[in-house]
């Protein structure tokens, strides 16, 4: 059952693109084949040759990120157990919505994440674990939520 949330004000609504090219076009999209810096703060990720790569030399942080793969399960996690370990002793929690997969717990322990910041989120459908993503990064909270869609478009 959904949690109520008093109605508040998007910010974003104004500013919204109305197409893909536009979303395309927004300031805080960055390439990777750009190679343009990316104002705002990081994180480093542990792997040096990374880091080098990276606008900011690291994750940004209080941004979204996207790891494509040809196959999910290919060692996505282990590209930001480093973080996801620092992250954890902070304090943040870490959120799994809808992984394909059950979270390693004993590898996530032996790489140093705080499983006791782990929090798992099934929910039945890609459209509820979108819904459920959105409602985690409007709380404010600081977190880390990794998200796994396989359908979704550039709105969600």
């Amino acid at each position: 059952m959904p949690i109520p949330h008093p109605a508040r004000p998007n910010p974003m609504a104004s500013t919204a693109p109305a197409s893909t090219h536009e979303l395309l076009q927004h300031q805080d999209l960055w390439r990777a084949r750009a190679g343009v810096a990316h104002a705002g703060p990081t994180a480093a990720t542990g792997h040096a040759e990374l880091d080098a790569q990276l606008p900011g030399h690291g994750w940004p942080l209080g941004r979204l990120g996207e790891i494509l793969l040809a196959q999910i399960g290919q060692g996505e996690i282990s590209l930001l157990l480093p973080l996801l370990a620092q992250r954890t002793r902070q304090g943040c929690p870490l959120v799994y919505v809808r992984p394909p997969f059950p979270p390693n717990v004993p590898a996530l322990a032996a790489a140093g994440v705080d499983v006791q910041q782990l929090l798992l989120v099934l929910p039945r459908s890609e459209r509820e674990a979108l819904w459920a993503a959105e409602q985690l990064l409007a709380s404010r909270v600081p977190s880390n939520v990794l998200i796994w869609a396989e359908h979704a478009d550039e709105r969600a």
